[in-house]
């Protein structure tokens, strides 16, 4: 717009504040009712948007709850299985010994703090006599004259076995850091009453998880006892703090149900929360997760901004727009042009930060799952300790023929610490071992593992490529990414169906993912049921899972798109429902393959 034609609308303007022509006074109304609808109009609209995003957040809010308490559950529990199992392996260690026996043996002190050192989650282990008093321990030798008639675990099961026996937080007799005792009871040769063994727990080992698991404002979790006593909390809490009332809102949920999902107001700190809870399977003991309600609308706030942003530019388009058509309605064309120009800008504007914004979720997403895969490592590592110990145990008392079976478990055990500690080495970004080696020759070993694990409803076909097939890559993480994969496949053939893992060496030009040069590429596919679109976009984010709860973590395929481009690769997915699916991973060929024929 020129100069000189600013000058016009600006005078005639003025004229019509000065009371010109008739036909410009009637122009004031048209005028107010386009300005007063051009700014009504959006903001009423950004006023349905900011409510329905408003409820989006929050249902959101309550459905990250309840999967976080679902890990805080699958958490505790192994802890307590690890608390079950160390007291049963001690038990088993002092059968037939007295108790002079018992509070004499250096020997017996080094055994217990040599558990301790394996296990962090456990402070220290003592045993305790039927009168009450401390006789052998991991943390002193010879074991302080200390007695513990006034503890709970020994008066309940003093009076009978109620097996694991979970007590209060306590402040420590011997430390002075504060533990809850999980104790054992242990009966003579007649059955009666012969001491305790206990395993004293820390909190802190279950508010460091809680913390590194969710790392978000205004975030609360406490670990309960049945009639209401605090085991451990976030906030920490102390042995003086007083139980949960009947009448709090947790404990009223728990007399209904096992689980459950509620909002309210906490008896802690009186902050609005939406709350989760469920019972750890096998245990007494309830784990609870909230946040606050003002800490989960921090992301509609931000939202708000994003959208006010838009609808303010919005807004002051169609002003103008309605002054320009006001003041003279042979501007019309020229207001338009400009008006599809901004919102052009818009739309770009909106592209570019909807791209932005999807790089930055994958982004944190797999943040989140380094943060979190190292705690959840230690969780399968818990299931691990607890299968192996069995097995030893299994192993002491095993007759000579199972003793060879009870042997490869324990083997499959000590393969399965291995993958552990392969994830673990994952989440902290730490390099992975390369070598190279025949994928070939990997995947025909990797035969009769790949049988057992599918079962016999599924068959197995193997198609190597004719030559050895020579890649560089951390051989044990591509057996463990192809398992990955064979496994969800088997998952996604219910009754019955056939796997086929195929290896061909390629030349590739930019495609998939910006790959370029000599790969082998590992073809995995099923005939099982597939995967509508809306599943398939989401197979590789950390935690997605279409399992029911407890069947799977939702980490497999993620472990395996970072596995893939860590290694300089890729790995794709091609699937439709009711037709199967199709997955291949691209890895780098060694020198020792030879040149592909271009």
């Amino acid at each position: 717009m020129s100069w000189l034609t600013w000058a016009r609308h600006v005078n005639l303007c003025r004229h019509m504040r000065l009371g010109g022509p008739t036909k410009h006074r009637t122009t004031r109304p048209l005028f107010s009712g386009l300005v007063l609808g051009a700014a009504l109009l959006p903001a009423m609209l950004y006023a349905v948007v900011a409510w329905q995003d408003r409820i989006s957040v929050l249902n959101q809010a309550g459905q990250n709850v309840r999967s976080t308490v679902r890990t805080f559950e699958e958490h505790a529990r192994n802890v307590f299985e690890t608390h079950k199992l160390v007291a049963s392996l001690i038990n088993d260690h002092i059968r037939g010994m007295s108790w002079r026996e018992i509070a004499d043996s250096d020997a017996l002190h080094a055994y217990l703090a040599d558990v301790v050192r394996d296990y962090p989650q456990i402070k220290s282990l003592w045993l305790i006599d039927p009168a009450g008093l401390i006789r052998n321990s991991s943390a002193v030798f010879p074991a302080p004259s200390v007695s513990v008639t006034d503890r709970d675990y020994f008066t309940a099961l003093r009076e009978h076995d109620t097996g694991l026996f979970i007590g209060q937080l306590v402040h420590g007799r011997v430390f002075t850091e504060d533990i809850f005792n999980v104790a054992q009871r242990r009966s003579s040769a007649s059955g009666s009453f012969d001491g305790v063994v206990v395993v004293s727990a820390l909190p802190s080992y279950f508010t460091n998880f809680w913390n590194a698991a969710t790392r978000q404002p205004g975030v609360a979790a406490a670990l309960v006892r049945r009639e209401g006593a605090i085991l451990a909390r976030a906030p920490p809490a102390d042995a003086d703090t007083p139980p949960l009332a009947a009448t709090s809102p947790l404990m009223r949920a728990i007399d209904t149900n096992d689980s459950g999902f509620y909002r309210g107001v906490s008896t802690i700190d009186g902050r609005d929360r939406i709350y989760a809870f469920q019972k750890i399977s096998g245990f007494p003991v309830y784990v609870g997760h909230g946040i606050s309600e003002s800490g989960a609308l921090r992301t509609w706030h931000d939202h708000l901004l994003v959208y006010g942003g838009f609808f303010a530019m919005g807004t002051l388009g169609l002003v103008l727009l309605a002054l320009v058509a006001a003041l003279r309605a042979g501007r019309e064309a020229v207001a338009l042009h400009h008006w599809r120009e901004t919102a052009q800008q818009l739309n770009e504007e909106a592209e570019r930060r909807a791209v932005v914004e999807g790089q930055l979720r994958q982004a944190q997403k797999m943040e989140a799952l380094g943060q979190i895969a190292s705690g959840i490592a230690h969780d399968f590592g818990n299931i691990l300790y607890v299968i192996a110990g069995y097995l030893e145990l299994l192993q002491r008392r095993a007759a000579p023929g199972d003793l060879e079976l009870v042997t490869k478990a324990l083997g499959a055990a000590s393969r399965g610490r291995g993958a552990i500690r392969s994830i673990l080495s994952f989440a902290r970004r730490q390099p992975l071992s390369p070598e190279v080696f025949d994928l070939n020759a990997a995947l025909s070993s990797m035969d009769s593992m790949l049988r057992q694990a599918l079962g016999s409803r599924v068959g197995l076909e193997i198609v190597p490529t004719g030559a050895p097939c020579w890649i560089t890559a951390d051989r044990n993480q591509t057996e463990l990414a192809i398992l990955n994969v064979a496994l969800n496949a088997r998952d996604a053939m219910p009754s019955r169906g056939t796997l086929t893992v195929a290896t061909k060496a390629m030349r590739l030009a930019g495609e998939p993912d910006g790959l370029a040069g000599d790969f082998a590429a590992v073809t995995v596919k099923d005939t099982g049921t597939g995967m509508p679109p809306e599943v398939l976009a989401k197979v590789f984010d950390p935690f997605f899972t279409t399992k029911v709860p407890g069947k799977g973590t939702g980490l497999g395929l993620s472990m395996v798109y970072g596995f893939t481009k860590q290694s300089h690769g890729a790995v794709t997915i091609e699937s439709s429902a009711g037709r199967g699916t199709t997955v291949v991973l691209y890895l780098p060929l060694s020198a020792s393959s030879g040149a592909i024929a271009r």
